[in-house]
């Protein structure tokens, strides 16, 4: 039985994830409830076994999501560790400028994480310690990633502010409705078919399903 991630699959799982906040946000009023978290795995699990015909079980599903995020908190060091501090010439610093290309899809979670903490996240149903699957992404944050040089504060400081720009964005964006998070599922499907026919077809069929929904709505309106 195959059980091995594949890019595509992680994706999913990512937004899936996202869409549960009792599993990740602290200040989520059902993030202490149990029953509710365990159903938020399953559903999860479910959603992802149906999509790409797999056969995980909750376990796998949640060691990956400690994985991916385990790897999130490494980058975020390597942020941090890389950031002036506010002493000395600064001149030609160089900010580490993660190229793990799950990073970004990983950012909602970015103020729930302390960098390279070693405490166990709350993933785990049973407030068990989950195994965390090491090897996919472990090796990939080695010498990962690019460094991005300032000749002067001055650039440094306004690499801050799109910094804290890009920050305020990704905050409004974890109050995604059902539409966009929606809308977001089908890009990344979208992007997984390589042919370039088959993907104006999509469009127009997806399109054509679009226009008939409008123009019934407007008759119900």
């Amino acid at each position: 039985m195959d059980k091995s991630w594949k890019r595509a699959a992680v994706t999913t799982l990512i937004y899936l994830y996202k869409e549960k906040t009792c599993l990740w946000q602290v200040s989520c009023p059902q993030y202490t409830n149990k029953v509710l978290r365990t159903e938020a795995w399953n559903s999860i699990t479910a959603a992802l076994n149906a999509k790409w015909s797999l056969h995980f079980t909750i376990k796998d599903v949640s060691a990956k999501v400690a994985s991916l995020r385990t790897n999130l908190s490494k980058e975020l060091k390597l942020i941090k560790a890389s950031k002036p501090t506010g002493t000395g010439d600064e001149a030609g610093l160089e900010i580490f400028d993660p190229t793990w290309w799950a990073f970004h899809l990983l950012l909602f979670l970015q103020e729930h994480i302390t960098p390279a903490t070693k405490s166990a996240s709350n993933l785990n149903i049973n407030n068990t310690s989950s195994t965390i699957c090491a090897g996919e992404y472990e090796l990939q944050t080695n010498g990962f990633g690019k460094k991005r040089k300032f000749q002067n504060v001055a650039q440094e400081e306004a690499y801050q502010m799109i910094e804290k720009a890009t920050h305020h964005i990704e905050k409004l964006s974890q109050s995604k409705d059902d539409v966009e998070t929606f809308a977001t599922t089908v890009e990344a499907d979208m992007r997984q078919i390589r042919n370039k026919t088959l993907i104006r077809r999509a469009k127009r069929r997806i399109l054509e399903i679009l226009q008939e929904l409008q123009e019934e709505d407007e008759t119900i309106s």
